[in-house]
């Protein structure tokens, strides 16, 4: 049993050691911008959602990702962002237009966001401190203790 958990442990160390590389994705919910880049987001702390269009736990779990954004709303250092893997710009219009999203939407067609990050299961949440290492890493549909957690990596990482 010690050795389960000390894996466990370790595997979970490993996962929070990640950084991921700055990113420069094709924006599908912004007419005025064409990519989104996180260099355009040198102090911001960067919560990004992994779905597809197709997933039911996706589309369950998008409204907790909208109120996340809506609380942030007024903080510039926090961004809440969809990250999709799908590669048809229509797969992204249909999801606008599910989700309604309050948030950046952006295209990761060949994974090259998403692979960083170890994405096995979906939707897959990450929060990234400005120096994009990985702070928190959670799959599924959020749980209330989820969106608490969330929330206090956020607020730890801004302090």
């Amino acid at each position: 049993m010690k050795k389960l958990f000390t894996a466990l442990a370790l595997s979970m160390a490993s996962a929070l050691a990640l950084a991921v590389t700055p990113f420069n994705l094709p924006w599908m919910n912004n007419p005025e911008r064409e990519e989104f880049r996180s260099e355009d987001y040198p102090t911001s702390v960067f919560v990004l959602e992994a779905y597809f269009r197709g997933c039911p736990y996706c589309v369950d779990n998008a409204p907790n990702v909208h109120a996340l954004a809506e609380e942030y709303a007024d903080n510039t250092l926090v961004q809440v962002v969809d990250v999709g893997r799908d590669r048809d710009d229509f797969e992204y219009e249909r999801w606008i237009s599910m989700t309604n999203p309050n948030h950046a939407v952006i295209k990761d067609a060949n994974k090259t966001l998403l692979n960083q990050f170890v994405t096995r299961g979906y939707p897959t949440t990450v929060v990234l401190d400005c120096h994009l290492n990985v702070k928190y890493k959670t799959e599924g549909v959020w749980s209330n203790s989820t969106k608490r957690r969330i929330r206090e990596v956020i607020n730890q990482t801004l302090a």
